[in-house]
């Protein structure tokens, strides 16, 4: 009877680590180091590097910009919207830009009274059914150039 029992456990369990999914996922996380100052029409046209971490760390480095291509897949049949926060309240500024060429702005540089976390965050909306993808540029200057991306629900979304 025991064995029985571990054994239905042991499928229930593998069941939902195999079978529960997010709706909305980081698909891919790629880079491009920017020593040029790029503008964000150009960089759509450079090779980025595919990173198989979402923590990400330059060290000190003021002589770079971190482009960072986020590609997120959205499985569910509505419209989702999500926090893409960057763990690192040091960071001095970050600009998101959307495929309709509109970007939002975070970061020490560009805190706004309605910030109500340490770190960066955006909020960023996925279609149904569909893939997006957002261009994040990193700047710092007096700090390490570390941080990850972090990707999850909001109660006030």
């Amino acid at each position: 009877m025991k064995k029985t029992s571990f054994f239905l456990f042991l499928i229930l369990f593998f069941n939902t680590i195999c079978f529960s999914q997010e709706d909305v996922t980081l698909e891919r996380l790629s880079i491009f180091i920017d020593k040029n100052n790029t503008t964000y029409e150009n960089i759509k046209k450079e090779k980025f590097k595919i990173t198989s971490s979402n923590h990400l760390n330059f060290g000190f480095n003021n002589k770079i910009d971190i482009w960072v291509k986020l590609e997120l897949l959205n499985k569910s049949e509505k419209l989702e919207t999500r926090i893409l926060e960057l763990d690192n309240p040091l960071l001095e500024e970050l600009i998101l830009y959307s495929s309709n060429n509109t970007f939002l702005k975070s970061g020490m540089l560009n805190i706004t009274k309605s910030r109500d976390k340490i770190n960066p965050t955006f909020k960023v909306n996925i279609d149904a059914n569909s893939k997006k993808i957002y261009f994040m540029k990193v700047s710092n200057n007096t700090t390490a150039l570390q941080f990850s991306c972090l990707l999850y629900t909001s109660d006030a979304a």
